[in-house]
């Protein structure tokens, strides 16, 4: 892929889902709108996008919702209820991905190719259990040691196609993006990250790591673009870290993100979805299998 491309993803899940809270109050209010927003400015911006679901969601009477069931757009599975694989025994993990992919295919009439890991919380024998399933893409790779939640997956056995994006067989793992800064690996891939590192900082880190890749990662989640606040109670049970990471700029969101879309189409960056990406890639090997 010499052409710059851009993946933005959502991870369709509720504030509540979060790891960092204790007991949330789960059934008093919902910030999935913060989909809306995010919609908004892909339709206005003529993206398409890519979306892990959590089956979990699906219980949520929201019109948002409803509209991420009927796209068009690359719909994957997230999981049933946010639960971190790596809490899980391997029959656990199977069981619980692929009820997941049986809830969100009967909801929306489509197959489920995708998968990312809540907290990319992922290691190579779970990653293998994806492979077993119908999954044909997974984006759940992620060079950055420092947060306690992530996983750490050996992609012994795969083949680079290019950087972030490695391939077994029809199997294709697109790595979450991430920059190295002062001898350490940096996230540069949205979410949080968009909204906690100052633009000027996180724009330069971007020329950095654009300058050697062409393609990059970018994920969201609902509750940074959300109209709503955060109950009181809830985000008083929070450590003072975890308060910034949930709080901190998100008003900001959508701006952040219409930022970063002008940025990359200045770099020359179109965008697309893993889905499409998959089937480019799938399409080039078979021509070289037949060509041989």
């Amino acid at each position: 892929m010499n052409e710059k491309k851009a993946v933005i993803s959502i991870d369709v899940e509720d504030w509540y889902h979060l790891d960092y809270f204790k007991n949330p109050q789960k059934k008093n209010y919902s910030m999935i709108d913060g989909l809306n927003k995010i919609r908004s400015v892909l339709s206005e911006t003529n993206i398409s996008s890519s979306y892990f679901m959590l089956s979990d969601v699906l219980d949520i009477e929201s019109q948002d919702i409803q509209e991420v069931i009927n796209t068009e757009d690359d719909i994957g599975v997230h999981g049933t209820d946010h639960t971190r694989p790596l809490l899980q025994s391997n029959i656990q993990f199977r069981d619980d991905i692929r009820s997941a992919i049986d809830l969100i295919e009967e909801a929306s009439g489509k197959e489920i190719t995708g998968y990312r890991a809540p907290c990319f919380s992922l290691d190579r024998d779970k990653l293998n259990i994806v492979m077993d399933t119908k999954i044909k893409y997974d984006s759940s790779f992620i060079k950055f040691n420092d947060h306690p939640l992530y996983g750490k997956i050996d992609l012994k056995g795969f083949k680079k196609i290019e950087n972030g994006i490695s391939h077994m067989d029809n199997f294709i793992e697109f790595e979450v993006s991430t920059v190295n800064f002062l001898s350490k690996n940096l996230p540069i891939s949205g979410g949080g990250y968009l909204r906690t590192i100052p633009w000027p900082i996180f724009k330069n880190l971007l020329k950095k790591y654009i300058k050697k890749n062409n393609f990059y990662n970018i994920f969201l989640h609902p509750f940074e673009f959300s109209k709503k606040s955060a109950n009181p109670k809830d985000i008083n049970d929070l450590s003072s870290i975890n308060k910034f990471r949930f709080l901190h700029n998100q008003s900001s969101g959508e701006a952040r993100l219409r930022r970063l879309i002008e940025f990359l189409k200045s770099e020359g960056y179109s965008f697309t979805t893993f889905k499409s990406l998959h089937e480019e890639y799938h399409n080039e090997m078979m021509h070289k299998v037949k060509d041989v």
